[in-house]
């Protein structure tokens, strides 16, 4: 999958060596202490053990991009599928979708309910499965936000190609 990324929409390039993860958050999205995350909200958002990494805030739209690594031992294919029956049974009518973009396999789902537009991406840029998770409230979601969102996720890679 082609995404388009316009530079002028994103903030400046994050890089976990220890994922092999690199990627530019959209333009007003701050790293911030892991402790501000809304903890409820992200435990419905996976069924799988996690180990948050990185959380970036927009303080103007509230929306959240939560960076975690997965700390389970099964495969990924298992992983996934383990993701999506918990997902299933929390979410009304998920979209899911597999795909490929920069050489790397993404997971994504796509989840909405009355508050939030989540997208949540499963890869693995190395050994390690990463999920980021995309948290935007409804109200705040509109075109502009959205090609913010596309351009970010054009940007998601390995550290090293």
């Amino acid at each position: 999958m082609s995404f388009t990324v316009n530079d002028s929409l994103l903030s400046k390039r994050y890089v976990d060596t220890k994922l092999n993860l690199v990627f530019s958050p959209p333009k007003g999205f701050n790293e911030v202490e892991k402790s501000i995350s809304n903890t409820k909200l992200l435990d419905s958002l996976s069924g799988l053990k996690l180990e948050h990494k990185k959380v970036f805030f927009n303080k103007d739209d509230t929306a959240l991009i939560v960076v975690s690594k997965v700390n389970e031992t099964l495969a990924v294919k298992q992983l996934v599928k383990k993701n999506r029956s918990y997902i299933d049974k929390k979410w009304n009518k998920p979209i899911f979708s597999e795909f490929y973009s920069n050489a790397i396999r993404f997971n994504q789902f796509i989840l909405l309910d009355d508050k939030y537009v989540v997208f949540k991406l499963m890869i693995k840029p190395n050994k390690e499965l990463v999920e980021i998770n995309y948290i935007i409230p409804k109200n705040n979601y509109d075109e502009a936000f959205a090609k913010r969102i596309e351009s970010s996720l054009g940007t998601i890679n390995r550290v090293n190609i």
